[in-house]
């Protein structure tokens, strides 16, 4: 189950010019972090295999907690 009721990462605010293109909440963090932890924590894969083969690129980073 996903662990809800809290931000993850910066609170970038809803104020003028801290939306992404005007109108939606602006990413502070890469996304497919949040997908990379939730397929460990869900199926169990390496980070590593995250990291290069699923997201390359990616660096995961601590575990934001994001599954009970």
């Amino acid at each position: 189950a996903v662990r809800g009721g809290r931000v993850l990462g910066d609170w970038p605010g809803l104020g003028e010019g801290a939306l992404y293109q005007d109108r939606d909440l602006m990413p502070t963090r890469d996304v497919r972090a949040y997908a990379g932890w939730a397929l460990r924590g869900l199926f169990g894969v390496a980070p590593g295999v995250i990291e290069d083969r699923i997201f390359p690129g990616l660096a995961l980073g601590p575990d934001p907690g994001l599954l009970r």
